[in-house]
């Protein structure tokens, strides 16, 4: 029903009515993206369970059923602050619509943290879309490393190293496995050239505590020369494989403690 409203110069006013039945009001041109299903938390690599959705909508919120629109997903920090946004992983998938409908099943986001999702369309025309803040935690237990920015030093021998060894857990995207407390690192050291000799270690094997081992009393007893570490072994009592770097520790020294006996050695003398 279409209703006009008229004000005459002269006389009361009135209105005019008409009516029309089955008209059908069809939605505008695509104007943004819409989230009708926001993003769970997901581990790292892993999909999202339920999974996001989104709508094509026209500037009055209703959905545009015609054509479709290729979109892409990238992750994301905001600073509610200063507004700033800063890009983690971009574009890392791509979503399809139909019927101006979009689901969003596997964004492949591997950075472990809290991040928000960002939708944009491949032409760069429709108001984007930022979803609510989600996490990320790490996945399984498949690798042990240095703690970077690590150092090891060395010490007297038999003595503990001044600067002891820090072992990591991550998954198989570099996220350090904050829950992991089972895995059983074992430490070995080997010369760095000829003039080194390993005789014996001690405080080799630690534990790991939400990820990471963090040695205190590793001592080497050993020829006073240049040493390196490596990553023996890696155990999991979970089950998980958990594979030891290659690479080895920075170079340190092991120098000769004070004397701590005299050894006396006589030669029988020559008759004359």
């Amino acid at each position: 029903t279409f209703s006009l409203a008229i004000t005459p110069v002269d006389g009361a006013p009135y209105t005019l009515s008409a009516t029309k039945s089955n008209v059908t009001v069809s939605a505008g041109d695509p104007y943004e993206i819409h989230l009708t299903q926001e993003p769970s938390d997901l581990i790292a690599g892993e999909a999202f369970s339920p999974a996001a959705k989104v709508e094509i909508q026209d500037r009055w919120a209703n959905i545009v059923t015609a054509g479709t629109q290729s979109l892409k997903v990238s992750l994301i920090t905001d600073d509610s602050v200063s507004g700033s946004v800063t890009l983690v992983q971009a574009e890392t998938a791509t979503v399809t619509t139909a019927n101006g409908v979009g689901t969003i099943t596997n964004p492949a986001f591997t950075k472990a943290g809290t991040y928000k999702m960002q939708v944009t369309d491949a032409a760069g025309i429709l108001v984007q879309e930022l979803s609510q803040s989600f996490d990320i935690p790490a996945g399984n237990p498949a690798a042990a490393v240095w703690v970077a920015g690590g150092t090891v030093s060395g010490a007297v021998s038999r003595s503990a190293l001044s600067d002891q060894p820090e072992v990591e857990i991550q998954d198989a995207y570099g996220n350090r496995a904050l829950t992991d407390s089972t895995t059983v690192i074992t430490l070995a050291a080997e010369a760095v050239d000829g003039n080194g000799q390993v005789n014996t270690t001690n405080g080799q094997t630690l534990r790991v505590t939400n990820g990471r081992a963090n040695y205190s009393a590793f001592t080497i007893g050993a020829k006073a020369a240049n040493y390196r570490l490596i990553i023996s072994t890696a155990t999991n009592s979970n089950g998980f494989t958990v594979t030891p770097t290659a690479t080895k520790s920075g170079q340190f020294a092991i120098t000769n403690g004070a004397a701590a006996s005299v050894r006396v050695a006589t030669a029988a003398a020559s008759a004359k």
